[in-house]
């Protein structure tokens, strides 16, 4: 292999260029909302977080943008889905509630489009995952969203550990349950 141009004055990379986001709760930002049907058919509601301040602030923003110039389609990693209906409908409510009491005036009127915008606490954590070559990583994932006035209280959770015999997506997703629908860099996100 012939030694590329400039390679002793190039700054090495390393996981993916990307600092993980530290497990906490964070100020976020609903940067796109949308209505999904998970694997199993249900209605969900799909939030696209990003951090709203601090050291962290557009940190999912950069690493989407990063990743798509690079890669192509690329999934937005700061999401939080909420199924919508049985016995799932009274944490929407709640949802829906915590994002109208972070943001004063707002009434949410069933048109998720309304949602973009509007702040949120987010609660991230560390997810465990078996990458394609079966080793296993940590992907840091939304583990529940609450009013923006509760994030200072709130303590990192504990690692969400990987159940032996699970099968589970690249990304940590379960097939069953995560309702991930993949986004076009170009086309999908509203801004």
């Amino acid at each position: 292999m012939k030694k590329p141009d400039n390679y002793d004055n190039i700054e090495p990379i390393n996981n993916g260029g990307f600092e993980q986001l530290p497990p906490g709760a964070y100020n976020c930002i609903i940067k796109a909302a949308y209505e999904i049907k998970s694997q199993s058919g249900k209605t969900m509601l799909q939030l696209l977080l990003d951090v709203a301040d601090g050291e962290y602030k557009d940190y999912f923003f950069n690493q989407f943008n990063s990743m798509g110039k690079k890669y192509g389609d690329v999934k937005w990693r700061g999401t939080y889905n909420q199924l919508t209906e049985g016995d799932s409908l009274g944490y929407f409510k709640g949802l829906i509630q915590d994002i109208q009491d972070s943001n004063p005036g707002y009434i949410f009127n069933f048109d998720e489009k309304t949602l973009t915008g509007k702040k949120i606490g987010g609660v991230f954590g560390r997810e465990q995952y078996k990458n394609n070559l079966g080793e296993l990583k940590f992907a840091i994932k939304c583990f529940y969203c609450t009013n923006i006035s509760k994030i200072k209280d709130i303590q990192p959770p504990k690692d969400k550990l990987l159940e032996q015999n699970k099968t589970v997506n690249s990304y940590g997703g379960t097939p069953a349950s995560d309702g991930m629908t993949p986004l076009n860099v170009e086309s999908d996100l509203p801004f």
